[in-house]
């Protein structure tokens, strides 16, 4: 299991995160990150889309030469898209992320010729040029979760595992499912329980001193969550998903339904577990998946934003996260007046 003998090994800017899957990449179009890392990063032909405790920015002037990896949050991509209609180079690598948007057929189906692969978290659809990516760990803006400085304290090495499953997550990334799950869960003898805090000292204490960790689908397939299990060095428990090939040769047990899951099952499946591939924990092996197929041209495109073609798509994209966001809103007390009728009755 990793522990802080892998983290002696690799530095922070190894470890799988949004932020470094950009820095590696040749071109960043559109990325979410903290002001303190985009004073590290800024550029005069940035322009800033959305400012909150966080940046978003779109780079407005395209330079790609052919082979280039081209990193941009999900959010953005039919921008970018549509910036290389008329591109005429044929082996651009595409990297999305940071966002729970799933890459189906239909989205996939936009892709222009001159991205040859397109490398993504939340695949929801199989296709040989379509690769399933890891979320990795959150990035600093997002304080709720682990960060790399979290896993550096020698004391999680000590910690005796117990041979239980920690059941520790938000329901309401995704009431439908986990609300569910937690209440099955609630009730086995085989699961230890825990209220969810910000208490970050305790989680990681927590998920490091148990075997297995349940790690159900939040707002996406993929979770932080997983991550911070396997860096942590216990082991997820999570059902199968085309999105989580990235686990292939790492320590994680599939099951098939949590409504019906079997202890049993669990323990014979982790006596199983042999062959491992902690390289996949790094940036370094994913940039190395991605470059692998390379072409002898050497071309180039350039391409800059018209103001109203940008324009235009933010303004598309607020409107639907304004109706998104007030469609959980109203859901939200839905569940809330229902469950209390349901009491009431």
């Amino acid at each position: 299991m990793p522990n802080n003998n892998f983290f002696d090994s690799v530095n922070k800017n190894s470890i799988l995160t949004s932020y470094n899957f950009a820095r590696v990449s040749n071109f960043v179009f559109a990325e979410e990150l903290t002001f303190e890392q985009y004073e590290k990063i800024k550029k005069p032909n940035h322009k800033i889309v959305h400012k909150d405790h966080r940046i978003v920015y779109i780079d407005d002037r395209i330079n790609l030469s052919e082979n280039d990896i081209i990193f941009c949050n999900t959010n953005y991509v039919d921008l970018l898209f549509k910036s290389l209609k008329n591109c005429e180079l044929k082996n651009l690598k595409l990297i999305s992320h940071q966002t729970d948007i799933p890459i189906n057929k239909k989205f996939f189906a936009r892709k222009p010729d001159c991205i040859s692969e397109w490398y993504s978290i939340n695949v929801d659809f199989t296709h040989k040029d379509l690769k399933a990516l890891p979320l990795g760990l959150a990035n600093y803006y997002s304080p709720k979760n682990l960060f790399y400085e979290h896993f550096l304290d020698e004391e999680l090495d000590r910690l005796n595992k117990i041979e239980k499953i920690y059941v520790n997550f938000r329901v309401n990334t995704n009431r439908k499912v986990r609300q569910n799950i937690l209440n099955n869960l609630e009730s086995k003898e085989f699961c230890n329980i825990d209220n969810h805090s910000d208490d970050l000292p305790h989680y990681i204490s927590s998920i490091a001193s148990h075997k297995f960790v349940a790690c159900p689908e939040g707002n996406g397939i993929d979770t932080h969550r997983l991550w911070e299990t396997i860096y942590a060095g216990s082991i997820p428990i999570l059902k199968n998903h085309i999105s989580l090939k990235t686990l292939e040769e790492l320590p994680v047990i599939f099951i098939d339904d949590f409504q019906n899951i079997d202890f049993d099952y669990i323990l014979k499946e982790n006596d199983k577990l042999s062959k491992k591939n902690f390289d996949k924990l790094t940036i370094e092996f994913w940039l190395n998946e991605i470059n692998k197929n390379k072409s002898i041209e050497n071309d180039n495109y350039s391409y800059s934003i018209p103001n109203v073609h940008r324009f235009l798509y933010l303004k598309k994209y607020k409107f639907k996260l304004f109706i998104n966001r007030n469609l959980k809103k109203l859901m939200y007390y839905f569940l809330k007046l229902r469950k209390l009728f349901t009491v009431d009755a």
